[in-house]
């Protein structure tokens, strides 16, 4: 695997409402990061539009609710073996409305 990592997504969602309107639901994200043996720290900035209809996926989701936002993210991810990864990771998310959260989060990924 090369030192360097890049991933770049982007999410486009026309969605149609029965009894309301309809919009579009915009996200993208691009992470970078660099390893070093086993760990890799890693970058990610991300951005969600939404419209004033939520799309289902989102409507369900509390930050979703929240409204459009930017977050940037800081993150290690350490290998423990070829099929488990554990990551750490803290950001920073500012939302359209004005006002800003500060996440934590740890994960565990695995594959079979």
């Amino acid at each position: 695997m090369p030192p360097v990592s890049g991933i770049e997504a982007i999410r486009h969602t026309y969605s149609r409402g029965v009894h309301a309107g309809s919009g579009v639901t915009q996200s993208g994200f691009v992470e970078l990061g660099y390893a070093v043996g086993r760990l890799t720290p890693y970058v990610r900035v991300q951005r969600v539009t939404f419209p004033s209809m939520l799309d289902l996926f989102y409507a369900q989701n509390v930050l979703g609710q929240l409204g459009s936002q930017y977050a940037s993210v800081v993150g290690l991810r350490f290998e423990a073996s070829d099929y488990i990864a554990l990551k750490l990771e803290g950001g920073f998310i500012s939302l359209d409305a004005g006002s800003h959260l500060t996440t934590g989060a740890a994960q565990c990924a695995f594959a079979f």
